[in-house]
């Protein structure tokens, strides 16, 4: 039997990594810091990959690909969402306008 699905933490690890890419202000060692350090240490892709390969030698091998296609499009959505959101809320600077 495959463990508890991981795809909501790597999702919210995407999330909040495409949010911290957005940060204009932040120092770049500070971004490879958190990018790295929490979001990598808080996403488990290692045991995600574990899970597939349990459920391909269970002979699940339709419930592991939904399982991989609902892991790398929610992350990568989530990633473009959270840093697409936080672009948008950024102040803008007296030479930049919003496109309409």
């Amino acid at each position: 039997e495959a463990r508890q699905p991981r795809h909501q933490v790597n999702i919210g690890g995407s999330a909040a990594l495409g949010a911290l890419t957005a940060q204009p202000n932040l120092p770049k060692p500070a971004k490879l810091l958190l990018g790295v350090g929490f979001c990598g240490a808080f996403t488990t892709f290692s045991t995600f990959s574990c899970d597939v390969v349990a459920m391909i030698e269970a002979g699940a091998v339709g419930k592991a690909a939904t399982y991989v296609a609902l892991n790398n499009v929610g992350s990568i959505g989530a990633a473009l969402g959270a840093y697409r959101l936080r672009v948008a809320t950024l102040p803008l600077t007296p030479r930049q306008s919003r496109r309409s």
